[in-house]
C-alpha cells in the first residue's frame, strides 16, 4: 500500500527533526562557556546537568527511533507493531510534555530576567541560533509530530503520568547530587529560593509539565478520533457506491 501524503509529511518532519536536533545536541554539548562567565557550565557532569540537554537529547532519540518505526512499519504486515507502542508512549509522557515544559519554563523565565536562565554574557559561547535549536524547535517539532501522526494510547493517563513523574524526579534528584559536589545550582533562579520555596519551585514545575503532558494527552486523541471517524465515513461512502 502506498503511503498516504501525511504519513509522507510527517516523515519529512521527522527527518528534519532528528537531524536538527542531532546537530543542536552535539552543538550544546561542544559549546565552551568560561568558568569566568558560568561556574556550573564546566564543573561536575558538564553538559549532562542541564534539563534542556536531557530533553533534546530524549527528544532526538525519539525522533530517530520514529524514523526507524516509519521504515519498519512499511515493510511489515504485522499490525501489532510492538515498536509504535514504544514510541507512542514515548512521546506523549515524556518527549510532549518535557518539550513544552522546557521550552515554555525558559523563554517566559528569560522574558522576566533573562540572568535567572541564561545570562547576557553566555551569548558569545551560545549563539542564538543554538538557543533556539534547544528551546523553541523542540516544542515546534513536538506540535508538528503530534499533529501529523496519530499515537495510540490507554484510555487512561495514569501510566503516561508515572513516566513523566519518573524522569522529573530523577532530574530534581540529579540537581541535588550536582549541587552537592560543586555547592552550586544548575540554574541562577535556585540561589534566589529558600529551602522551601525551592521544594514549591519543583512540585510547581512537576504540576506545569503534567499540565502539558494533559494537553497533548488528550489533544492527540481529540484531533485523531475526528480524523479517524472521518475516514472510516469516507470509505463507508466509497464502499457503498
Amino acid at each position: 500500500m502506498a503511503p498516504s501524503g501525511i504519513h509522507i509529511v510527517n516523515f519529512v518532519i521527522r527527518l528534519i527533526a532528528a537531524v536538527h536536533l542531532l546537530f543542536g545536541v552535539y552543538s550544546m554539548y561542544k559549546a565552551v562557556i568560561p568558568p569566568d562567565v558560568m561556574e556550573i557550565d564546566s564543573a561536575f557532569s558538564g553538559k549532562f546537568k542541564y534539563l534542556t540537554f536531557w530533553n533534546v537529547c530524549l527528544e532526538t532519540v525519539y525522533f530517530w527511533f520514529a524514523i526507524v518505526d516509519s521504515l519498519v512499519s512499511e515493510c511489515s504486515d504485522n499490525e501489532k507493531k510492538p515498536l509504535r507502542k514504544i514510541r507512542d508512549h514515548y512521546f506523549l509522557s515524556v518527549v510532549f510534555p518535557l518539550s513544552s515544559f522546557v521550552s515554555f519554563t525558559f523563554w517566559v523565565l528569560f522574558a522576566v530576567d533573562r540572568e535567572l536562565v541564561m545570562p547576557k554574557a553566555v551569548d558569545q559561547f551560545f549563539p542564538s541560533w543554538l538557543n533556539h535549536t534547544v528551546h523553541t524547535f523542540i516544542v515546534v517539532y513536538s506540535v508538528l509530530e503530534l499533529l501529523t501522526s496519530y499515537h495510540r494510547c490507554t484510555q487512561t493517563i495514569y501510566k503516561q503520568c508515572v513516566a513523566l513523574w519518573i524522569v522529573t524526579i530523577l532530574y530534581v534528584i540529579w540537581c541535588h547530587i550536582v549541587h552537592y559536589q560543586t555547592n552550586l545550582w544548575v540554574y541562577p533562579i535556585l540561589n534566589e529560593l529558600s529551602f522551601p520555596f525551592r521544594m514549591l519551585f519543583f512540585l510547581g514545575c512537576l504540576l506545569l509539565a503534567t499540565v502539558f503532558l494533559t494537553i497533548g494527552f488528550y489533544g492527540n486523541n481529540s484531533i485523531w478520533k475526528r480524523r479517524i471517524e472521518k475516514k472510516s465515513l469516507d470509505i463507508n461512502s466509497h464502499n457503498q457506491v
